[in-house]
């Protein structure tokens, strides 16, 4: 679509309008998309708006998954993770806490 700022338009994508990452049905405010702090199942993991940044500790990223963190299965030694064993974090036998420290008998 073309954009009609007389008609008080501010996007217009034509017949994607309401769909994810395009502009709102009605073409006056942008619809559902990555960075507008709604998740959107199906679509995001995480969505903190303008709080979403790349390779931040515990965060959401840019493109609304999550960013490095404890449970993700890799170790982050800059972060002070001790081990990560993903979804086995803290279950018997794992040898790795929720908290990705390691548990000492």
């Amino acid at each position: 679509g073309i954009v009609s700022e007389y008609n008080g338009e501010v996007c217009d994508d034509g017949i994607n309008d309401g769909s994810y990452g395009h502009c709102g049905i009605g073409c006056t405010s942008w619809g559902p998309r990555c960075g507008d702090g709604i998740v959107d199942a199906g679509k995001e993991e995480c969505d903190n708006g303008a709080a979403n940044k790349d390779g931040k500790y515990g965060g959401c990223t840019t493109s609304c998954t999550w960013g490095p963190r404890c449970g993700d299965g890799i170790v982050q030694e800059g972060d002070n993770e001790e081990c990560d064993e993903g979804a086995n974090n803290g279950r018997p036998g794992s040898g790795c806490t929720v908290a990705c420290r390691m548990i000492v008998n």
